[in-house]
């Protein structure tokens, strides 16, 4: 099964799927469902209106728990000139599967995929499972996931789990593993605040203290390559959610004064959620407007949250609705998922139930459903890629930053721990 789920990883990863090039999304969707093929005729197999792959066990029992496994095909975009490999060419080492999307959320994909080959090799494979390969995740256009329809699937009001197989796995300091199964996530807003720095700088210490975060700005003129860069500082890239204030480089550009003649630039307003390893300071001719982009990461209401933001002019970026948290907490704790997920510890791998410092597609599914269908239908974060880490020769794999790679030792302890999760969904 492991050397299967690395053939797979490396096949995923050789098909670049930019959450904003949706032609290569489907196809991509496309061979997740020809692998999905495998399995015999009695697992149900269809893409669905919204594009979502859905496969599932037509011989559930719905008397009985249901386990589905979902995961996002899509990825962020990459700069070659930021890795030390092609970002989308899998290159493979004795530790390493690098390429963009290894760890967010391609091993989640891989792992499905592999395990469907698995179970059609099993003569009967009677397990109440399903699969969902999804898109959307990244970005802000509204996710794919939101518009499973559970009316045309099986559902078990004895519980529901739903396992959204992100990369919540962290490599400790004695070589062990803490996996993540995230039971609430945080908002995650964006709000695009615009003026000359010296506006900007007077309201960056107000928006910090209420947990925002300066992501991307953008100075406010035709073509930058024509002004000449004064300064280039680097930034700790990678998933905005994982960088906090205090190590962001660019709130100590922005705290400064600076003549009137300076323009910034970092990151990209179509990946607004990725840090960039670059700031660029230009020399213009004039000061001018820019538009920063702020993101918001906690658990406040959305009232309290626009309550506070009424002392500073700001636009949404995307729009709140598009980026409510969830609370599962109540559901998942009196769970026998929970159960589930406590066995699979070993002395190599232990089990952390905690909050999601980012936003997955489980709050999509947990908002697109109805507060009866919350109460056993229950979608959640785990999965068995590292977070964001630094390997022996100083190299940071970052999640959404340069080098992502899926760390392939891990595989020989989450993959069986895995295994024994689905295998308590097995109803004969």
């Amino acid at each position: 099964m492991i050397d299967l789920f690395f053939k797979e990883l490396v096949n995923l990863v050789n098909l670049p799927t930019r959450f904003w090039d949706e032609e290569s999304i489907r196809k991509a969707i496309a061979h997740c469902y020809d692998v999905m093929s495998a399995l015999p005729g009695y697992w149900e197999k269809y893409i669905d209106a919204s594009g979502n792959l859905i496969v599932y066990n037509k011989r559930i029992d719905i008397t009985k728990p249901i386990l589905y496994l979902a995961s996002h095909i899509d990825t962020v975009g990459a700069s070659e000139s930021d890795w030390l490999t092609p970002p989308f060419v899998a290159v493979e080492t004795d530790d390493y599967i690098l390429g963009r999307g290894a760890n967010d959320c391609k091993a989640g994909t891989a792992f499905q995929l592999s395990l469907a080959r698995l179970l059609a090799s099993e003569e009967f494979a009677p397990y109440n499972l399903g699969f969902f390969v999804t898109f959307r995740e990244e970005g802000n256009r509204g996710k794919t996931s939101s518009h499973i329809d559970f009316t045309k699937i099986p559902i078990s009001k004895a519980g529901t789990y739903i396992i959204t197989l992100e990369n919540t796995l962290r490599l400790q300091s004695d070589g062990t593993y803490a996996l993540g199964v995230y039971e609430r996530e945080p908002h995650n807003l964006f709000i695009t605040v615009s003026g000359t720095l010296t506006q900007l700088r007077e309201s960056l210490d107000l928006l910090c203290d209420m947990h925002w975060k300066p992501v991307v700005i953008v100075p406010s003129v035709g073509n930058l390559e024509t002004f000449k860069v004064k300064e280039s500082v680097s930034n700790i890239s990678g998933h905005i959610a994982t960088l906090q204030n205090k190590n962001n480089r660019l709130i100590e550009i922005l705290e400064k004064p600076h003549n009137k003649d300076v323009m910034i630039k970092t990151g990209n307003t179509k990946d607004a959620s990725v840090v960039s390893p670059e700031i660029l300071i230009y020399k213009g001719e004039k000061e001018v407007s820019h538009d920063l982009i702020y993101n918001y990461r906690d658990f406040e209401s959305i009232a309290e949250i626009k309550e506070k933001l009424s002392r500073v002019p700001y636009q949404e970026t995307f729009g709140f609705t598009h980026g409510l948290g969830s609370n599962q907490s109540s559901q998942f704790r009196f769970s026998s998922v929970l159960n589930y997920l406590k066995a699979m510890e070993s002395e190599s791998l232990h089990v952390e139930v905690t909050d999601n410092p980012g936003r997955s597609d489980a709050s999509a599914i947990f908002n697109a459903l109805s507060p009866e269908e919350r109460e056993y239908i229950v979608p959640f974060a785990s999965g068995l890629g590292c977070r964001t880490h630094t390997d022996k020769d100083g190299i940071r794999h970052a999640t959404h930053g340069a080098n992502e790679g899926f760390y392939k030792p891990s595989a020989s302890v989450t993959i069986p721990a895995f295994l024994e999760l689905v295998g308590k969904f097995k109803i004969s």
